[in-house]
């Protein structure tokens, strides 16, 4: 019985949940009305298909380190988006690879200068999320309570902005 379960709910979570590959934004956009919700992970670096999502996007999530060599060009990014026309309330960034509070605290405070937002919580450079990720886990789920607490945080923030949308 509870095979038969399993079988059902991956059958669902399936047709739910898909992965497509598009070679082009221009695929991408127009396969949009086929979905609830269109996550494109796309290049980190301001292109014609950036633009081309940004532009029809409802929200733009950009992950970054913590770092000014992270940090410089995923502003440049986003105020070549906003050049274009890209309302900065549809820009957002998520912080990952982040070594301590001060480091994640100096990133959101020039994040925060350059005029953008950033979602709460974040990941921080450990290798415990790498083996969660390594074994099939989500970030959330490490060995680590404080760990999975920071990670929770991030993602329900997406969540929450996803939902202000």
């Amino acid at each position: 019985m509870l095979s038969g379960t399993a079988d059902v709910c991956q059958q669902v979570c399936h047709r739910l949940l898909q992965s497509k590959y598009f070679s082009t934004a221009k695929q991408a956009i127009e396969s949009a009305g086929e979905f609830d919700l269109l996550i494109l992970d796309g290049p980190a670096r301001a292109s014609k298909g950036t633009s081309e999502i940004a532009k029809v996007a409802d929200l733009i999530v950009q992950p970054t380190g913590a770092s000014l060599d992270d940090l410089v060009p995923a502003i440049k990014v986003f105020n070549a988006l906003v050049k274009e026309g890209v309302p900065r309330s549809k820009l957002v960034f998520a912080l990952s690879r982040v070594g301590t509070e001060a480091e994640e605290l100096d990133a959101r405070a020039y994040i925060s200068d350059a005029g953008y937002e950033t979602l709460a919580g974040c990941l921080f450079e450990k290798p415990a999320y790498r083996k969660a990720m390594n074994s099939g886990l989500a970030v959330t789920e490490t060995r680590y309570k404080g760990l999975n607490e920071r990670a929770d945080e991030l993602i329900q923030a997406l969540i929450d902005k996803i939902g202000e949308e």
